[in-house]
């Protein structure tokens, strides 16, 4: 070893020598190894960090996602070292040794950007307030969320809780296969408004469109479809490794001429963007078709519910939403939820429940 040289020239590559290649989780379906490219995928995730967070030289960015998932990849690795940053690699879960860990990390830190999942804050929630306010917060800009959709009061709690009302929450919507963030509430006009539990607006050189199920691409606003993407972006997946049929057929087959995301969205009245889970996530009620997430989103948000399963179940013609209700609170328990489920305006007419607790 005394004899080798401590420099290590790098090589060269072509722009579309591929960078790495990533399997999905395969929860729905045979894991895909999806090759990014070297250029393009650098750039995507280089440009998506600077401006979605608006990223400034010096500040310190905190996405704690596991460096193994495609959120790693982007935005502890490759993005914030594309635009020259500090970036912390976060070891360890949200609640060990205690459920302050984060903010801890924030005050000692003194991060400008924390970058996490709606699943970890859902969890923080539930342990209340005080393992939060213990910690300085007053440096952070950006309060990012990745993973699934954003329910109301988890978003609710992120900006008033940990952001004092005084920190964007930036809910991205993207996907291992995209490379980096394709929908986000920013970049936007300077104090453009931010919605709850929606990521809103397309990244540059992003065209979302909402097709039906017989590839029809629906216009104008409030309506409901497919999310699929009209456009190339230099952040796109090139191929499934080894198998490059699959890839054009898992993609860009179902609906020709698009790219398919496997989502379903809602394009609301003001054009603005939210996303509904996965389109093969869904759950087929009576003719009315639900995403398990626009269900989850209701029923969290009764404060005394730790944890829920959404199932379905089938008598005769009747199918029926199954929920799972695990709770720790007193007997009043099922009474309350069920009262205020059926004061729901959108279940009393789509659902019929059916309420298990233990």
């Amino acid at each position: 070893m005394q004899s080798e040289s401590s420099e290590c020239k790098p090589e060269e590559m072509n722009s579309e020598d591929y960078l790495f290649m990533l399997y999905t989780s395969g929860s729905t379906g045979k894991p895909k190894g999806l090759a990014h490219s070297t250029a393009g995928y650098l750039l995507y995730a280089g440009i998506t960090q600077k401006y979605v967070f608006d990223y400034k030289q010096g500040e310190r960015f905190g996405c704690v996602a596991d460096i193994g998932w495609i959120t790693g990849h982007s935005y502890v690795v490759y993005g914030p070292l594309f635009n020259g940053g500090t970036t912390v690699l976060f070891e360890s879960t949200p609640v060990y040794p205690d459920p302050g860990r984060y903010w801890e990390m924030v005050e000692r830190l003194k991060l400008q950007h924390i970058y996490l999942a709606p699943t970890a804050l859902r969890m923080l929630l539930k342990e209340g307030r005080s393992w939060v306010t213990k910690y300085d917060r007053s440096t952070l800009r950006k309060l990012g969320c990745v993973g699934e959709p954003l329910n109301r009061e988890a978003f609710d709690w992120y900006n008033v809780v940990v952001g004092d009302k005084k920190a964007d929450v930036v809910d991205t919507w993207w996907q291992t296969e995209t490379g980096g963030i394709t929908i986000s509430p920013r970049p936007s006009e300077e104090g453009a408004e931010i919605l709850p539990a929606m990521p809103m607006r397309p990244f540059f050189g992003i065209k979302p469109a909402l097709v039906d199920k017989n590839g029809i691409e629906l216009q104008g606003n409030n309506v409901m479809g497919a999310l699929c993407i009209n456009s190339c972006w230099p952040g796109m997946a090139r191929t499934i490794y080894g198998d490059h049929q699959r890839f054009i057929d898992t993609y860009f087959n179902p609906f020709k001429g698009y790219y398919f995301s496997g989502d379903g969205a809602v394009r609301d009245k003001q054009g603005y963007y939210r996303i509904t889970g996965r389109m093969d996530d869904v759950l087929n009620v009576s003719g009315h078709r639900l995403g398990t997430a626009e269900i989850e989103d209701v029923i969290v948000c009764q404060v005394f519910i730790q944890f829920l399963m959404i199932t379905l179940t089938r008598k005769l013609i009747q199918e029926t939403v199954l929920l799972i209700v695990w709770n720790f609170d007193p007997p009043f328990f099922h009474e309350k939820l069920h009262f205020n489920l059926k004061n729901k305006e959108y279940f009393t007419k789509t659902l019929s429940i059916t309420l298990n607790k233990k």
